[in-house]
């Protein structure tokens, strides 16, 4: 049976080893996209893992990934014409990823031309085709699942 005097002792230890470590409170801020946009944006960058004691320069370090990351998550919804402001800044008990975007017109489908090869072709992706149509908003990822 263990010592009570000894299992007593252990619990301030460990609070206090615990509460050592570096701050984990971080955030992600998007402005001036509408929520299809920021949620790829945030799907796309994830939450940098970088501490809240972090120093400026090595943050900074972080940015040209996470700007090819946002321009990406962009692309993929059509917005071609993105512009950002991009930075971290400091926020009330850690740092924040400050992202101000101008999203700019996105592509729209004009026309819909898709070319059937074999009657199989056409049965397998029906359903698929009828989910373009023109004046939609470009979605790769929705072009990429009706060309397979």
């Amino acid at each position: 049976m263990p010592n009570p005097l000894r299992v007593s002792l252990l619990w301030p230890l460990l609070a206090l080893l615990l509460s050592a470590g570096p701050s984990y409170g971080q955030s992600v801020r998007v402005t001036g996209a509408n929520a299809a946009l920021e949620r790829n944006i945030r799907a796309h960058i994830g939450m940098p893992t970088s501490a809240c004691d972090t120093s400026p320069r090595r943050l900074s370090r972080q940015l040209p990934d996470i700007r090819a990351k946002l321009l990406r998550a962009s692309r993929a919804l059509g917005f071609y014409q993105l512009t950002h402001e991009t930075a971290f800044i400091e926020g009330d008990s850690c740092w924040v990823l400050d992202i101000a975007v101008t999203p700019g017109e996105a592509v729209v489908i004009d026309e819909v031309n898709i070319d059937i090869q074999s009657w199989s072709d056409l049965f397998n992706q029906n359903a698929e085709i009828s989910q373009l149509a023109p004046g939609d908003q470009l979605n790769h990822a929705l072009y990429e699942q009706i060309k397979s």
